[in-house]
């Protein structure tokens, strides 16, 4: 039961329990008997991981060259969403890895909404293998539950500060869209190359034709997350140069492009009534 109603200068009051149930001076909406929209879809955010090489090459004073190489999966700073291009920070624009991550919608709702009471119930469907000293991507939520989304964001999972998954739910005219992001940040070691003199650095793309060093013209230049040790080889003297993405006359590089993928798929229940502030 209502406690009591109350009528002020340009104000109207509903009290129940001692507590105020409606108030003409605080914002309020109402949800639209038509329109509301109940379906389960799959959001899948792509692979994160790029090749990155180690390689050094040391000139002794007898002319003996050591050189030395590894190979990784690692995580390459940068950006993924519905705004960004598919070529990453500083590499050739030949070299896509699809950053873009188009939104795609999802139904429309009923002209004069500006409110949407959104509810997810999530469920993640494939999860990417464990990182090198780390663990797989933690969840932001308890799976199998119906969360509220203030505001139609919805944090998935993470990887401590090193990168972060989550989905958008966007009112655009009377057309709802799921806009999917997902980050690294901008932290780790330096990768480069250089051509002269003894050589050391982190190395990703393949270079230009030849395969030999100074050669790597495609570096991007920033930092760079060494994640998956795929394969390492020791200091050689015999000549094999060990340089990346090898051609002759540099032989014996170590391996790249093992198959793995850190893709993440959550099979989501959507529950989403629109609505308008009075």
């Amino acid at each position: 039961m209502v406690d009591k109603f109350e009528a002020q200068s340009n104000r109207f009051l509903v009290v129940k329990d001692d507590a105020i149930a409606f108030d003409t001076d605080a914002p309020s909406f109402s949800l639209f008997d038509t329109g509301r929209l109940q379906f389960t879809a799959d959001v899948t955010f792509p692979d994160l991981l790029s090749n990155l090489y180690y390689y050094s090459e040391e000139f002794t004073s007898g002319g003996i060259t050591n050189t030395y190489c590894e190979s990784w999966s690692s995580l390459m700073p940068q950006e993924w969403g519905p705004d960004e291009p598919d070529v990453s920070p500083g590499v050739s624009s030949t070299d896509s890895i699809q950053r873009n991550l188009a939104r795609y919608s999802i139904g429309t709702v009923p002209a004069g909404t500006n409110h949407l009471n959104i509810r997810v119930r999530l469920r993640r469907t494939k999860t990417p293998p464990v990182f090198y000293y780390y663990q797989a991507p933690s969840l932001f939520f308890g799976e199998d539950t119906w969360i509220n989304l203030s505001g139609g964001s919805c944090p998935c999972e993470g990887l401590g500060t090193r990168m972060k998954r989550h989905f958008d739910i966007v009112l655009d005219g009377t057309t709802l869209y799921l806009e999917r992001y997902q980050s690294v940040n901008n932290q780790g070691v330096p990768f480069t190359a250089t051509s002269t003199g003894n050589t050391r650095g982190w190395i990703t793309n393949q270079p230009a034709a030849g395969g030999t060093m100074g050669a790597y013209a495609n570096a991007p230049a920033g930092m760079g997350f060494p994640m998956v040790l795929l394969d390492k080889k020791g200091f050689d003297t015999s000549g094999s140069k060990r340089a990346p993405w090898a051609t002759s006359p540099a032989t014996n590089s170590c391996a790249i492009g093992a198959d793995l993928d850190y893709e993440s798929v959550y099979n989501v229940d959507f529950d989403i009534q629109p609505g308008r502030y009075l």
